[in-house]
């Protein structure tokens, strides 16, 4: 039971000014919200793992997950202050800082793997890179691609737009998300936490979930 699902890409974003200046051997922070085991751990594991390599041990990578360093959009505004290096976190959690990079949110614009490849890595992709360092403060350093996103609900199956009528959804933080279920259903922003939304959906917290699945 869900809408065509859709591609989103992740960032990998840095404080603008980490990349600058200290030469010596040091440890950067990285923050990633899924557990460990999960997609988003997987890269933090394989980037850690390059950059002690081309740095012939000189810079390591400490990574912290299952958002022990606060929600993503806490990490955008903390590597945005020097307080964080790195952080893995979707796009939709990046938008809020740098409105431009919500086209990657909007419905139906990325199909497959393929779609969200071109936009990311050609002039649109550097351009939202160039507008988050003006905007946000911080730099997206790469793009990964790790899954689509699902409208699920426990009332019916959903294969036209008229069949979210009356469907209480719970969304992400983000307005371009927001607006896709207006008008018809009623969304609800609010943070992911998967066995939270779970277990109020099934006490009537909820009838559907527009969820990220890898």
């Amino acid at each position: 039971m869900r809408l065509k699902k859709l591609m989103l890409p992740a960032a990998i974003s840095i404080a603008s000014l980490a990349l600058s200046g200290n030469v010596l051997a040091q440890t950067w922070k990285m923050a990633v919200g899924d557990a460990a085991g999960g997609t988003q751990y997987e890269l933090a594991t394989k980037f850690a793992e390059l950059i002690e390599e081309k740095s012939g041990g000189d810079t390591t990578v400490d990574i912290f997950p299952n958002g022990q360093l606060g929600s993503e959009e806490d990490t955008v505004n903390n590597a945005s202050m020097g307080l964080l290096d790195l952080s893995i976190l979707a796009i939709n959690n990046i938008t809020p800082f740098s409105p431009t990079v919500g086209v990657m949110t909007l419905p139906y614009v990325i199909q497959n793997a393929e779609d969200a490849k071109k936009l990311t890595q050609g002039e649109i992709g550097d351009q939202m890179t160039q507008n988050t360092i003006r905007d946000a403060g911080v730099r997206i350093l790469g793009w990964s691609y790790s899954g689509c996103r699902r409208l699920t609900n426990s009332e019916r199956p959903i294969e036209k737009p008229e069949d979210i009528e009356g469907l209480v959804i719970r969304v992400p933080k983000n307005e371009i998300m927001i607006a896709a279920y207006q008008p018809g259903g009623q969304p609800e922003p609010l943070g992911l936490d998967r066995d939270f939304h779970c277990s109020s959906a099934r006490r009537g917290g909820w009838t559907g979930h527009s969820l990220h699945h890898h």
